[in-house]
């Protein structure tokens, strides 16, 4: 009959005990890249559905109703005071590019109109504007929102 040594029984564990420690940092250390790769890919997947710029078409807009939230895609073509806008719809191509449409819109600005990504200096003639707000009237809105997109997107 084999008897250890209680010294062996000793040194035993502590050899599986300093395994264990070191299997759970490997698998700590796999799950922690797992996670950071997750991470990424996500974050990546994110970054590229916001640069596609989300919109109503023309067709869209022309069929909400008055007072409907809506959401377009403007360029600035005039600004006859500083709180409207007139300018034309821009719809996107299938590049990732965008084309002016032919309907003219009104865009009456507020005093409380946020403007992100811009500063009010940057809405100008030719300034091409993410815009929300409200449906005001058949060629109107009345915006609570704009986003400047000026040389972010490329009209053709």
């Amino acid at each position: 009959m084999d008897v250890s040594k209680p010294s062996d029984v000793v040194n035993s564990r502590q050899t599986w005990a300093a395994l264990l420690r070191k299997r759970w940092a490997i698998f700590l250390l796999v799950m922690v890249l797992v996670v950071t790769v997750l991470i990424g890919i996500v974050a990546s997947a994110a970054i590229q559905g916001m640069m596609r710029v989300s919109s109503s078409s023309a067709i869209q807009f022309n069929a909400a109703s008055l007072g409907d939230e809506v959401e377009i895609i403007f360029e600035v073509a005039s600004m006859p005071s500083s709180s409207l806008l007139v300018g034309q719809f821009v719809e996107p191509n299938e590049d990732n590019t965008y084309r002016r449409a032919s309907d003219t819109l009104n865009i009456t600005l507020q005093s409380d109109t946020r403007i992100i990504m811009g500063q009010a200096s940057d809405v100008q003639p030719g300034a091409v504007l993410q815009i929300s707000g409200v449906k005001s009237a058949a060629d109107s809105v009345t915006a609570t929102r704009l986003v400047i997109l000026t040389g972010y997107v490329t009209i053709r």
